[in-house]
């Protein structure tokens, strides 16, 4: 919990991930696969995580797979505005996030209230 920073590159894990994808004729379901079932099966939490389904989490991503944008340090929501994606172009702008059904991040913004649980 006292790391540097975090990891650089994590908020970007999604659009880095669709940008690449969609390059190589691969789709949403392909995406869908190694970004949230394939994850949560290496981590041991594919009882609970992974897919949308009852008894699930309901830890979700709203967003625009086609609308494009340019990472700049203004967009970063880590300490430390550095990540190895400053100046791409990618596709998949996220609209909001839920963790576990509640709504934790909108329009570029977090909401104030802090939740949510350690997974080991």
């Amino acid at each position: 919990m006292d790391a540097w920073g975090g990891i650089s590159a994590l908020q970007f894990g999604l659009p880095v991930m669709w940008t690449n994808l969609r390059t190589r004729g691969l789709g949403i379901a392909d995406l869908t696969r190694l970004m949230s079932a394939v994850p949560a099966k290496l981590a041991g939490l594919d009882g609970h995580k992974g897919k949308l389904a009852a008894g699930y989490d309901a830890d979700i991503v709203i967003w625009n797979p086609d609308e494009q944008f340019t990472v700049v340090p203004e967009l970063i929501q880590h300490r430390h505005k550095l990540t190895p994606y400053t100046g791409r172009e990618l596709f998949g702008k996220i609209e909001a996030t839920f963790v576990g059904g509640r709504k934790v991040f909108e329009n570029g913004q977090f909401g104030g209230e802090k939740f949510g649980k350690l997974l080991t």
